[in-house]
């Protein structure tokens, strides 16, 4: 696919007519209909105005490409940390019931003796 039926999907896609996207970028309608048409390219100001008007970047006007955005360990923590926080305060609330629970199941066994009477009754 190239630059101008980017230009152009991307256009239609966001529902903009030619003029309208002429206006945006203070250009005339025929230079739009070159850009569509492969007959001459916009330069690099207004590939960046384009970009912005179409809200994508500039890798994928000239490639298509989307941009692959690595990531650090830092911002894989800092998503966690902001998505995931109620994950710790609620598994500190269940391992705090659990805990409690057992220990009173074995309060409650010790002082019942179970261990013993039903181990060894018959």
């Amino acid at each position: 696919m190239t630059l101008g039926t980017r230009l152009m999907k991307q256009r239609q896609q966001d529902k903009l007519s030619r003029e309208e996207v002429a206006n945006a970028l203070t250009v005339t309608t025929p230079l739009i209909v070159a850009w569509e048409s492969d007959t001459e390219l916009p330069d690099y100001n207004q590939l960046i105005q384009l970009s912005r008007l179409f809200e994508v970047t500039t890798d994928y006007l000239l490639t298509g490409q989307p941009v692959v955005v690595k990531t650090t360990n830092r911002q894989h923590i800092s998503y966690f940390i902001q998505n995931f926080w109620w994950l710790f305060f609620c598994h500190r609330w269940l391992v705090s019931v659990v805990y409690f629970n057992v220990n009173q199941c074995l309060k409650s066994i010790k002082s019942r003796n179970y261990f013993c009477s039903s181990f060894f009754s018959t």
